[in-house]
């Protein structure tokens, strides 16, 4: 069944608790009263000028079950406790959750995921609250903790200490994401193995993207640009092993590539351009295979 949810105190609160695993909730225009938790895998949907809006506090919109759908509607108003992360969504222990166009607003962090494999955020819009380079800035944009198989595409992401944080999170596909002028880092893994990096853009942050000790990753076709100041870099490996980088463009940055600690990638067809520093090997690194590439 399909419900039209009235943007009124206590309507939506009312619906999420009526309804049946596999029906649809359409929030009418307006703003809907959070906080809101979804216990049943149902299609959340917006009309246009949909709002779920927080009261400064918490999480605004809990997920706490499988196969549950997040699209075309606005979420604002998070809480500012990094100790309980508070969230524009929170996906917990949920298999198969899929975010598509949602737009978030004036949050701590925006997407926040534990254990929750399989998860997609598409073609959304995350604005946070940390101020461009301001490296303590808190709250990120995405943030996945021990998940497998996550599909991060086409999102747009700013104003994040780190515009996508990946910790344990394995066979991740990252894709054609803009994330830019973040506190400190675009990207962010710790810990990661057999991600794909794939035509993401990457500007006008502290690091475009900062890989740490995780390995067998696959970055390609991606833009590091622009990523300027006293400790600043395109692309930064730290313990980050038998990946492949290939096609990529990292241009105007301060350092483009900085390898410690990094062994047995594959650096193919690649341009630097306008660097202040195009490679900077330290000798901790061995065995990289660096060839074709183009230093302008």
């Amino acid at each position: 069944a399909a419900t039209l949810v009235p943007a009124r105190p206590g309507a939506l609160a009312a619906a999420l608790a009526a309804c049946a695993a596999g029906d649809t909730l359409v929030l009418a225009t307006g703003a809907h009263p959070g906080p809101a938790r979804v216990t049943r895998p149902i299609v959340l949907r917006g009309e246009p000028g949909a709002v779920i809006q927080g009261d400064g506090t918490g999480t605004v919109l809990m997920i706490a079950c499988d196969r549950v759908t997040l699209e075309d509607f606005e979420v604002r108003g998070s809480g500012h406790r990094v100790i309980t992360v508070d969230s524009g969504i929170q996906v917990i222990r949920s298999i198969g959750v899929r975010i598509r166009r949602v737009r978030l607003r004036d949050v701590l962090y925006g997407v926040y995921g534990e254990r929750c494999d399989s998860l997609q955020v598409e073609n959304s819009d995350l604005v946070g609250r940390v101020a461009p380079l301001k490296e303590d800035g808190e709250g990120n944009g995405i943030n996945l903790w021990y998940c497998k198989g996550p599909r991060l595409a086409g999102n747009r992401e700013r104003g994040f200490a780190d515009g996508v944080y990946l910790s344990f999170v394995n066979g991740a596909i990252v894709e054609r994401n803009t994330l830019e002028r973040n506190g400190r880092y675009g990207l962010h893994t710790m810990y990661c193995q057999e991600n794909t990096l794939d035509g993401n853009r990457f500007t006008h942050n502290v690091a475009g993207c900062a890989i740490m000790f995780s390995n067998h990753l696959r970055v390609v076709h991606n833009d590091f640009w622009r990523n300027r100041g006293p400790r600043t870099y395109g692309l930064l490996l730290r313990d980050c092993s038998d990946g492949e980088f290939r096609d990529n463009r990292l241009v105007d940055n301060t350092i483009a590539v900085f390898f410690d600690g990094s062994n047995r990638n594959k650096f193919h067809g690649n341009l630097l351009e306008d660097d202040g520093w195009g490679l900077f090997i330290f000798a901790s690194s061995a065995s990289n295979e660096v060839a074709g590439n183009t230093f302008v």
